[in-house]
């Protein structure tokens, strides 16, 4: 299906063109392979971007950083499970342990602050002990993974012996885990 030679290679170009196109509109239309991820369409009243609010819809992919967010609550929402079970006395034993004077000695003392890390540690376990889980902040939730990994760490170097008095329980019990129990 050539076209005839004219003299005119413009026209022979336009003719050329044409049967091209024609020839690609009678082959059959492109499968999209199964390999590729469908996109997730969003509304014209979700659009966003140069279309949005004009009735066009825009193509939103879901990119690393997003994947990245999902995985985070996922790891916040274990450490969150960890904190409930690792944290094992109640807001008053809490309150009551953080005002004597054993808890006061024991730990890194911040210079600064005049306190000890754990003691200060306690205060805000408290202070997420009391709230709801959908009200955590990400300070919360970053302290939240802190005493997780803290506990964890210092369960593994428990002392030979007696640890009813021992510094490694009360340094413990600062934040919020009694290993006697």
């Amino acid at each position: 299906m050539t076209a005839a030679p004219t003299a005119n290679p413009k026209a022979s170009s336009a003719a050329q063109t044409k049967t091209r196109t024609t020839a690609r509109k009678t082959t059959a239309p492109r499968s999209r392979s199964t390999t590729a991820k469908a996109r997730p369409r969003v509304s014209a009243k979700e659009a966003t971007g140069p279309g949005a609010g004009r009735g066009k819809t825009t193509v939103r992919r879901k990119t690393s950083a997003v994947a990245a967010k999902s995985e985070l609550k996922t790891n916040d929402e274990q450490a969150i499970q960890e904190f409930r079970k690792l944290v094992n006395v109640s807001s008053d034993q809490l309150t009551r342990w953080l005002e004597t004077s054993e808890s006061r000695k024991v730990g890194f003392r911040d210079e600064k602050k005049g306190e000890p890390q754990g003691h200060e540690s306690g205060r805000r376990i408290l202070k997420i002990m009391g709230k709801r889980r959908d009200r955590f902040t990400p300070e919360d939730l970053k302290h939240i993974h802190v005493v997780v990994g803290y506990i964890k760490r210092h369960l593994d170097k428990k002392p030979k012996g007696d640890i009813t008095a021992s510094n490694w329980r009360y340094a413990l019990m600062n934040w919020g885990h009694d290993p006697a129990k």
